[in-house]
């Protein structure tokens, strides 16, 4: 009850936004698909940047995706830990032994997980189409992958309890030197691939992420492992305090290697306002291809989070929705993904008919308009009452014509 009060201040002024926005009656199968969690990306749980790192420049599905939607590492150590929490409750559930009290809701966040994970394969599994079709709410909204936030939950709570059952049993030693070997020498092959294959292969974008991704992978591997052999007898060793903190170090290391870059800063400057250079403008406009190119192109491409702060005074200086709002300049653009219904479709007006373009911006109080590079000055810009539509002379048979010529043709 606590967490759906809580919940409430978000999910309220959100309900009532739906009912008088674009998506008040659902939106498309693709648009509600998009950002579907690809099964291949679940080399991500083990590799956080098996597919390379934005942070690094190098993330290889350059305008396919953004990393941050997929991503769902949680360490090495925290994902064994996670799994071993699941097998040793069914093995003591299999075997009728009493099992430690921090295992008591092992089942409960090993179903949140696992449902999570579901979800987020989007249109990569019949759920979540069924689910957008049969059961209200799933079709208001995209991205089946932020889904995520339950699997990444789930295993974060499964490990805390798997780390009760991290022990040192003559088949767990066994298997773990093996398993330290493996990764050690997989992290040599990694390191060594380079050399000996073909230059045409060892030069593929691809693999330049792949290989560095294993070799940290079996340097993570190799230091549970020594972790796991070196794990002192007795919980009352003296020597307890120094192998607990040197779990929570390599911990640490996994994840800050994991975040690096990803989380990019500038200083406070940045934000301050900006004395010359800005438009004279009452209020602007941005064309959508113009947005989207300077966006995702110009300064925020997904592939590499490092361009806009190498071109950080051009980015501030852009005026892109929303950094006018640091100068006080005004725009018609509104980068939120809830739009008023009206708001919404008289902008799509506008971008549908570029012949009327001007007339549809003056009415909206638009005196400069975003072309490519460059602002464009409207004359005659003021003020207008948009009514919900236009007939004409014939006022008796005239159906609503928001976005029909005659609409154009009137303002």
């Amino acid at each position: 009850l606590l967490g759906v009060g809580i919940a409430g201040a978000q999910l309220l002024p959100t309900a009532e936004l739906l009912r008088q926005s674009q998506r008040s009656a659902g939106v498309d199968f693709d648009f509600a698909m998009n950002f579907s969690y690809a099964p291949a990306r679940t080399f991500n749980l083990l590799m956080p940047n098996f597919f390379g790192n934005p942070g690094d420049g190098n993330y290889v599905t350059k305008g396919k995706g953004a990393f941050f939607e997929d991503a769902v590492y949680v360490g090495l150590i925290p994902l064994l830990a996670a799994l071993a929490a699941v097998l040793a409750w069914g093995w003591w559930k299999a075997r009728r032994v009493n099992r430690p009290a921090s295992f008591a809701h092992v089942p409960f966040w090993f179903i949140i997980t696992l449902v999570g994970f579901v979800f987020a394969l989007g249109s990569h599994s019949p759920i979540f189409p069924f689910l957008y079709r049969n059961v209200p709410t799933f079709d208001l909204f995209q991205a089946p992958v932020r889904w995520h936030v339950w699997t990444v939950t789930g295993l974060s709570l499964l490990a805390g309890a798997g780390v009760g059952a991290w022990g040192k049993g003559y088949w767990l030693l066994f298997a773990t030197r093996l398993a330290t070997a493996a990764c050690i020498g997989a992290t040599l092959l990694a390191a060594l691939a380079p050399r000996f294959l073909p230059p045409e292969i060892s030069k593929l974008e691809a693999l330049q992420a792949i290989i560095p991704a294993v070799m940290v992978l079996g340097v993570f591997g190799a230091a549970a492992g020594l972790l796991t052999l070196r794990q002192p007898e007795s919980p009352d060793s003296r020597w307890r305090v120094w192998w607990n903190g040197a779990v929570l170090l390599v911990v640490a290391a996994d994840l800050v290697y994991a975040a690096h870059g990803l989380n990019p800063t500038t200083s406070g400057d940045f934000y301050a306002p900006l004395a010359q250079g800005k438009p004279a403008l009452t209020r602007g406009y941005w064309l959508q291809s113009a947005e989207d190119q300077a966006k995702f192109e110009t300064f925020l491409p997904f592939h590499d989070y490092r361009v806009a702060e190498d071109q950080r005074t051009a980015y501030r200086a852009s005026w892109l929705p929303n950094l006018n709002a640091l100068d006080g300049l005004a725009l018609l653009n509104n980068f939120d993904p809830l739009l008023i219904e009206g708001y919404k479709r008289y902008i799509e007006m506008i971008e549908a008919n570029p012949d009327q373009r001007d007339a549809l911006l003056r009415a909206a109080g638009v005196d400069a308009v975003r072309e490519a590079e460059s602002w464009r000055t409207l004359a005659g810009a003021a003020r207008a009452y948009i009514v919900p539509g236009l007939c004409g002379d014939d006022v008796v048979n005239c159906p609503n014509l928001i976005g029909d010529a005659a609409l154009v043709t009137a303002i």
